[in-house]
């Protein structure tokens, strides 16, 4: 055979599969298919289709989004309401069912780091006009300097009071500023042998938050938001000074009145600071459905902070520069809305996203959902002739006073408690260690090295994304 035809045939070999490159491999070979075309009535069905939302929230608003959406979009869509317990037991398989989330922050970093979300496209951000809103909001959703997740009202604390308690009392006793007056406040009071005047709410996960927002006011500065975890370790540092002066002085403004405050509601305390039974209240940002219990008539205050820091470098207090306090802390709970990765829907999705921060539709939900405000500025230019229908427009002026107020970036900035998942577990289990020192004589340093051991392993029942990682990542 000649060389020409020699080569022909090795060619042809190749070709057919007759001699393969490599190492022989014994086992089947994997022939590639090409996939089936879908039918011309496959792609209709699909186009008809229904969005799939799941919302963690009430079946009323549920609902209302479906109706709204649905009645601005060509789109159906189909809304599963879920609730918080559910949410936190929910893997991330499940969530791959959905087009759109509406959800707690809580799982917001772990889901992008498993490249489960779609980040929001520039010219949305700019249409939504996104670099203009509250710093607060722009932080919630973002990870790694990018969007993939809009807030839909973050929600902070702040003092409400009685007109009565503006100017100071008869016993000179002003309102607190610091955590030190709150809690001198509550001491005078019993001395007193009266009720306490000023008072947070303590049902549910609050002791929780009382808790981390005084940490949390003991932090440096907003460039060292380290407060809650090491950045060196990712341990949680709840048996930090910090933490154990927080329940020290949580334990010594409450203690002796832990039994009568234990199930006091935020709604509660607001009627009694409107009654005049109190003279103020550290509350959640009231929503326009709250002021039916007389919000409107009261003034709003920022919530206490802290005079000292504590420096993690040097292991030292310093005292801080006259009237920058640290006062909020955000991320523990609220709503944020993410599109999933996977979706076949990804316009209708982005449709519905814009939908529910815009003006009327923003207003529409908020009396529906716990923590979903009315935060942008352009929502408030509407918002006053929509509410006027159930609410006066004194109330929503005042709610307007309330938020821009706990917003204000100027009055110290913010803490991010850190998006995890299993936060509501680990809420819960600091609100146990707040009752086990207040009810059971528990010491502060034992009850938060108990709660810290909690901690970790939730934080080990969620690997790999720990907070070291997440901080690494996406901080």
């Amino acid at each position: 055979m000649s060389p020409r035809n020699r080569f022909g045939v090795w060619i042809l070999a190749v070709l057919v599969g007759l001699v393969p490159f490599g190492c022989r491999d014994s086992g089947p070979s994997e022939v590639q298919t090409t996939g089936r075309k879908m039918t011309d009535a496959e792609l209709e069905a699909l186009r008809l289709a229904p969005m799939k939302v799941l919302l963690v929230g009430t079946t009323a608003w549920s609902e209302e989004l479906k109706l709204q959406f649905e009645g601005r979009s060509g789109t159906n869509v189909s809304v599963t309401a879920m609730d918080a317990e559910e949410w936190a037991n929910s893997s991330n398989e499940v969530l791959d069912a959905f087009d759109v989330l509406i959800v707690p922050p809580d799982r917001l970093a772990s889901l992008v780091a498993a490249d489960k979300l779609l980040k929001f496209p520039e010219a949305m951000l700019e249409k939504l006009g996104h670099n203009s809103w509250y710093a607060i909001d722009r932080r919630i959703g973002r990870v790694d300097q990018s969007v993939y997740g809009i807030s839909l009202g973050t929600p902070l604390a702040t003092v409400l009071t009685h007109p009565s308690a503006i100017g100071g009392d008869s016993e000179g006793m002003t309102v607190p500023e610091t955590w030190s007056d709150w809690q001198a406040a509550a001491e005078l009071d019993r001395e007193n042998q009266r009720p306490l005047r000023w008072v947070e709410p303590m049902s549910d996960f609050h002791p929780a938050y009382s808790l981390l927002l005084r940490a949390a006011s003991m932090a440096k500065s907003q460039s060292q938001s380290d407060v809650f975890y090491s950045r060196i370790d990712g341990e949680p540092r709840l048996t930090s000074p910090p933490f154990v002066k927080a329940m020290e002085d949580l334990l010594a403004t409450y203690g002796p009145n832990a039994s009568e405050l234990k199930k006091l509601s935020a709604a509660d305390l607001i009627a009694q600071v409107q009654a005049g039974t109190i003279q103020g209240a550290l509350v959640p940002l009231p929503r326009l459905d709250d002021v039916s219990i007389g919000v409107s008539n009261l003034k709003p205050l920022p919530p206490p902070g802290s005079a000292r820091f504590y420096n993690y470098f040097d292991k030292s207090w310093t005292n801080r520069s006259a009237g920058v306090l640290r006062t909020q802390v955000v991320g523990l709970s609220g709503q944020l809305v993410g599109v999933l990765r996977r979706t076949r829907k990804s316009e209708a999705a982005f449709r519905l996203v814009e939908l529910l921060v815009s003006s009327p539709t923003a207003e529409a939900f908020a009396p529906l959902a716990d923590q979903v405000l009315i935060s942008r500025p352009e929502q408030w230019s509407n918002a006053s002739q929509w509410a006027g229908r159930q609410y006066s427009v004194d109330a929503t002026d005042k709610i307007r006073e309330i938020f821009n107020l706990a917003n204000d970036d100027v009055l110290g900035g913010a803490e991010i408690f850190p998006s995890l998942p299993g936060n509501r577990a680990r809420l819960q289990a600091l609100t146990n260690a707040v009752w086990q020192v207040l009810e059971n004589g528990q010491e502060p340093l034992a009850a938060l090295e108990e709660c810290q051991r909690t901690w970790i392993e939730i934080g080990k029942q969620h690997r790999p994304f720990d907070p070291l990682t997440l901080f690494h990542q996406f901080k």
